[in-house]
């Protein structure tokens, strides 16, 4: 087991094969990976924090590492604040539910539905939005006003056409 692969920011990391916790403190120090930070890299990464540091500090050091990394390959519009905020929040539920596993490895293969890359952005999408923005058209047209509630005619005193309402013969 190698330890202390530790790459400045905008370096390469070269390493093919590293164990989870040198690819997390890899990552952690902005290490810039070939073809980016790939899928099983970033749930490795995300065990090893939580491990590490439990939800809530493992939820906000893979926020600000993953907006790093964005950062450091270049590509800082691909960071998604909400979906890292998913994948963290299922991750740590995973881990509270099901036990802590003996590395990502085991965790990884008793949860195979995590290694859907597009499975928490999918659930997110089913899920009721904002309604769309109207056009330019439609927002230059006044918008339609609601119905005016009608509430039932009150008789009124100078009108002749209403006739007050019968007494009851028992009252007179």
């Amino acid at each position: 087991m190698r330890s202390g692969l530790q790459q400045p920011v905008n370096r390469p990391c070269e390493a093919l094969e590293v164990t989870d916790d040198e690819l997390t403190d890899a990552w952690e120090v902005g290490a810039v990976f070939p073809g980016g930070v790939s899928h099983p890299q970033h749930l490795r990464i995300a065990w090893v924090l939580y491990r590490r540091h439990g939800p809530e500090r493992a939820k906000a050091r893979l926020l600000d590492g993953t907006k790093r990394a964005c950062d450091a390959h270049g590509c800082p519009e691909k960071f998604d604040r909400a979906l890292t905020e998913r994948w963290a929040d299922a991750i740590a539920q995973l881990i509270e539910r099901d036990g802590p596993t003996s590395n990502a490895d085991e965790f990884l293969a008793a949860h195979q539905q995590l290694q859907r890359g597009d499975l928490l952005g999918k659930l997110h999408q089913q899920r009721p939005t904002r309604p769309p923005a109207p056009s330019p058209a439609a927002a230059s047209r006044s918008p339609p006003r609601p119905p005016v509630p009608r509430s039932p005619p009150h008789p009124r005193p100078d009108r002749q056409d209403q006739q007050a309402a019968p007494i009851p013969s028992d009252h007179r």
